[in-house]
């Protein structure tokens, strides 16, 4: 089996995980995902399986400030698709100026820096 970080988020809230995971000629998308309620200090794990990233992103972008959300790795056979994706996103929800250029700022540092970057090596 082997595992290969495909995109990697953080919030206040939680953090997650997107891993492609090729197994017997076999490719599927894991996510783990964990979040915290920061008054009762619960935490929460879970978990999905998908055949494609784009099934993955339907599940993820369910949450409409999606992009709000901290990116710290985006694998590059994805980065074009998720920027298509960044295209359609109405920045002026965001009221304040400075925390949307600083929303932008870490997607476009995320997908356009350098795979090595971040990505961590997963053998298994």
């Amino acid at each position: 089996m082997q595992k290969e970080l495909c995109f990697d988020i953080v919030s206040d809230e939680g953090a997650g995980g997107l891993y492609i995971i090729k197994d017997s000629g076999n490719t599927r998308f894991y996510y783990h995902y964990t979040t915290t309620d920061l008054e009762t200090d619960k935490t929460a794990v879970s978990e999905s399986n998908h055949t494609s990233f784009i099934l993955f992103w339907k599940e993820f972008t369910r949450n409409n400030r999606w992009f709000t959300l901290h990116p710290l790795y985006i694998h590059p056979e994805q980065r074009p698709f998720v920027k298509e994706q960044l295209q359609n996103v109405n920045w002026n929800v965001i009221a304040d100026e400075k925390w949307r250029e600083m929303y932008r700022q870490q997607w476009n540092k995320v997908l356009n820096g350098p795979a090595e970057y971040y990505k961590p090596n997963f053998n298994g």
